[in-house]
């Protein structure tokens, strides 16, 4: 959704908004009543009611489906990365004793930036993280690619350096989804629809402030839910790195 604003912020602007949108409603229908009769007017707009509410739960329910698609993706990549790494480190036993202490020591270095990654909490950290990481890769794989160099034709430089780029690809992977979010146009098509349902409850039920409300703040609270699953460094709903992190406590082990 908007990347740069806290879940809660666009939750209660929403919120806001379709209290609003219900007052302006409800004002409308005041005026509207003084030419027509109160079963004139509920023959004409109480049908829509039903209609606008059952799409507004379908539209909640696919911008859920789209944004929790997305959590698990970045929650399974950090796995896969846990595990390409977790190899990497084993396949170092094939170099010589000065070349596997030099590269699982980079390892380690790079261990610990790429969990800084993961739990940093803004865009300044995760730039900052991303960088620190991807400048140790740089250094461990072409220390890897030197090690590996005077016996690359063997079946060795496979079985170190495969491991080792599928570390990288996914490194690359878990940046993408990380910038993957829900489609602006279709966050803001998706408010302004609230907005206008919250104008048509207002019309036909404003009177019933309190139970609007009540109605109001749960479609924001499951449109907050939507929006803090889509913003992995801003929301309460963060990936879970603990297999990163268990993988650094396993080199400390060794």
């Amino acid at each position: 959704m908007f990347t740069s604003t806290p879940p809660w912020v666009l939750s209660l602007g929403l919120l806001v908004l379709m209290l609003i949108g219900r007052e302006i409603g409800y004002a409308l229908h005041r005026r509207h009543a003084r030419h027509v009769t109160i079963s004139e007017d509920d023959g004409k707009a109480e049908f829509a009611l039903s209609a606008v509410l059952g799409l507004l739960a379908l539209l909640i329910g696919f911008t859920f489906s789209l944004a929790l698609a997305r959590y698990e993706t970045r929650r399974e990549l950090v796995v896969s990365e846990a595990n390409a790494m977790g190899t990497t480190w084993l396949r170092f036993d094939l170099l010589e004793a000065v070349q596997r202490d030099r590269a699982r020591d980079l390892m380690r270095q790079y261990a610990v930036a790429r969990l800084a990654y993961g739990l940093a909490e803004d865009s300044g950290e995760v730039v900052l993280a991303f960088h620190k990481a991807d400048a140790i890769q740089a250094r461990l794989w072409t220390e890897l690619t030197t090690d590996i160099a005077p016996v690359r034709t063997t079946a060795l430089a496979p079985l170190l350096l495969g491991p080792a780029n599928e570390m990288i690809d996914i490194a690359g992977e878990r940046t993408a989804a990380a910038e993957a979010h829900v489609p602006a146009r279709l966050a803001g098509t998706l408010g302004l629809y609230c907005v206008v349902a919250a104008g048509l409850i207002g019309y036909l039920r404003g009177r019933y402030r309190t139970a609007t409300t009540l109605v109001f703040l749960l479609v924001v609270l499951a449109l907050g839910l939507v929006a803090d699953l889509d913003m992995p460094t801003k929301g309460l709903v963060r990936v879970p790195q603990e297999p990163i992190a268990a993988f650094i406590r396993s080199m400390d082990a060794n």
